[in-house]
């Protein structure tokens, strides 16, 4: 009985979480908006949808990743443009 209750206690114990920091920059270049995304590990995500809002948190539009993490995003206004992205949780 005592090796059930130790057992059950070691699987019902809080774990920690084992995540990675996203890695989101995104910065001019020309006419265009060039952005990255990946993990703090390194490895990039490839094929993620990123979408675009503007500041009230109507759609712009979207981009999506290449196979190296980046992205490229055509502006039609010069206005604030706020990039988002769902990597999951984990």
């Amino acid at each position: 009985m005592r090796a059930y209750l130790l057992a059950a206690a070691i699987a019902l114990a809080p774990l920690p979480a084992f995540a990675h920091k996203i890695i989101f920059g995104v910065f001019q270049s020309g006419d265009m908006i060039e952005g990255e995304l990946g993990f703090s590990n390194g490895d990039m995500a490839v094929a993620q949808l990123v979408e675009v809002f503007d500041q009230n948190g109507e759609k712009l539009g979207e981009a999506t990743t290449d196979a190296d993490g980046f992205f490229v995003y055509q502006p039609s206004d010069a206005i604030t443009h706020v990039f988002r992205a769902d990597l999951g949780a984990g």
